[in-house]
């Protein structure tokens, strides 16, 4: 798997667990992740934390209409955390628009 795959997998897993996480990457690289899969469902995160929904993946999977999204989304909840730090976030981000703009 690409290294840009596991940036942006942990990017939806800190925004899964954290809507703070979610809104900083909202306002970043908003939808513009390399793996259209990956900018669905920062797409159903974005809404789900706008209609005032909790964190946590149980309830965010089941969210997902989409089988093949959802199935994507628990494989992410399931991952090993990484503590996500604002310095982390801002290489991640960083890195990932350079690789859109190359």
């Amino acid at each position: 798997m690409p290294a840009f795959h596991n940036a942006e997998r942990m990017l939806l897993k800190a925004m899964i667990e954290e809507e703070e996480w979610a809104q900083a990457v909202e306002e970043a690289i908003g939808g513009n992740f390399n793996v259209d899969q990956y900018a669905a469902i920062s797409a159903y995160l974005y809404a789900y934390y706008a209609e005032g929904r909790q964190e946590g993946g149980n309830e965010f999977v089941m969210y997902v209409k989409d089988p093949d999204l959802a199935r994507i989304a628990t494989e992410i909840v399931f991952e090993p955390s990484v503590e996500m730090t604002k310095e982390a976030f801002e290489d991640i981000s960083t890195w990932l628009r350079t690789i859109q703009l190359g």
